[in-house]
């Protein structure tokens, strides 16, 4: 009979919200697959946090090349304001590649593939902060060769 038939119910549509893609990948990596750093074993959430982190492992990689300025950092964008606060007076800021040290990236990126320890970089990048003191006539201004004192 037609009262004890069954109504056939249309389905209901389900909504399932799609992911970002940085969700995706995320969610899909184990955490052992995490960007670790090969110095302490810090995990962080992205291969660029890690290798931001690492610089803390080497020595200071840009200098002031004003004649005896002693300022030393880790950070690009702080050479600007250095400049701006105290040589503005004197002449245009120098450009970023004619203050680094040493190539900071590099460094990195061959701890990071364990083509070097950090023992290894380490000794590289103070080789090149002596080279580059004798270079800029800094050898008494840059005693420390790490610019702030090991910090690892």
């Amino acid at each position: 009979m037609l009262g004890d038939a069954n109504p056939i119910q249309a389905p209901q549509p389900s909504f399932t919200p799609t992911p970002f893609p940085s969700q995706v990948a995320q969610a899909n990596v184990p955490m052992d697959a995490l960007p670790l750093c090969p110095v302490c074993d810090q995990c962080f959430g992205h291969p660029a946090e890690r290798n931001r982190h690492i610089q803390m492992h080497l020595p200071l990689w840009l200098y002031c090349p004003f004649l005896g300025c002693s300022w030393h950092s880790n950070h690009s964008y702080t050479l600007s304001r250095h400049w701006a606060e105290e040589h503005a007076s004197f002449s245009e800021a120098p450009r970023l590649e004619n203050c680094k040290i040493y190539n900071l990236d590099s460094l990195v990126q061959l701890v990071i593939r364990g083509e070097l320890v950090i023992k290894e970089a380490t000794a590289i990048a103070v080789q090149a902060v002596r080279i580059r003191a004798l270079e800029q006539d800094k050898v008494g201004i840059w005693e420390d060769e790490w610019g702030c004192g090991q910090r690892y």
